[in-house]
């Protein structure tokens, strides 16, 4: 699903973030 898909993406962006803090 879409939603799914989502999350895995925010999930994703949120690692990277914290990552390149």
């Amino acid at each position: 699903m879409l939603l799914m898909h989502l999350q895995k993406v925010q999930q994703f962006l949120t690692a990277a973030c914290i990552g390149n803090l």
